[in-house]
């Protein structure tokens, strides 16, 4: 279920292989539901038969551009106008959904903002065959740990943990390497007529908003297989 994909200059991911089966999760690390809805793929993609035929790319998506590091609970309670108390009890309730999947998520007294350095760096990892390690490093520290993944040294000793090596993330941190690949995958997403995460499409077809039950996306994982296993013959 490696990545062995890549996304041409409109955004459109390219299989190296043939017969497998494309599964796209658009997403931002700084999401809670977004670990979650990962989550819930992973598991969804266990129990698939074919699941060796599966290539899954998680794709680039800025929730917040332009936002400084704020905290989360500032932030959200500007957005929705509401007090700080609603904010807490709305985390709560992401948090008990995040249990029921064996998440153990700590939002309040985090930091969000725009993750554009966030996703050059996973954008880095996947052409060095570490994409999904880095990933699930990044919203472990985000969501679980409250480590502010805005901060450059930060991001460098999670990639370090996920085998990449700290200077090669330093360059790319210190530069603007691969921004415009970022920015591709945040205009395939609008193309779709999105504008949130999660979101899947599997099989290029086949597309589901939000962080659905697992038992939605094996129905799905289903579907497309199965299309596209009739389309080859």
């Amino acid at each position: 279920m490696k990545s062995s994909a890549h996304a041409d200059r409109n955004g459109q991911i390219q299989l190296s292989g043939s017969g497998k089966l494309l599964v796209e999760m658009w997403l931002d690390v700084g999401c809670p539901w977004c670990g979650i809805g990962w989550a819930r793929l992973q598991r969804a993609l266990s129990e698939f038969d074919q699941c060796e035929q599966v290539v899954v790319v998680p794709r680039s998506f800025r929730l917040s551009p332009g936002v400084a590091p704020t905290p989360l609970v500032q932030y959200l309670a500007g957005r929705m106008r509401a007090p700080d108390d609603k904010v807490r009890d709305m985390l709560r309730h992401v948090q008990e959904q995040a249990a029921s999947e064996g998440l153990s998520f700590h939002l309040d007294g985090t930091l969000t903002g725009d993750t554009v350095d966030v996703h050059r760096l996973l954008q880095f990892a996947q052409s060095q065959g570490k994409g999904d390690e880095l990933l699930v490093r990044l919203f472990r520290a985000r969501l679980s740990e409250q480590v502010s993944i805005y901060d450059h040294d930060n991001l460098i000793s999670i990639a370090s943990e996920a085998g990449l090596e700290p200077a090669a993330v330093a360059a790319v941190l210190k530069s603007n390497a691969l921004r415009s690949e970022v920015d591709a995958d945040q205009r395939a997403l609008n193309d779709l007529g999105a504008g949130g995460v999660p979101f899947f499409r599997i099989g290029g077809e086949y597309t589901l908003s939000g962080a659905q039950p697992q038992e939605t996306i094996a129905q799905v994982l289903r579907q497309a297989w199965e299309a596209q296993s009739a389309s080859s013959r």
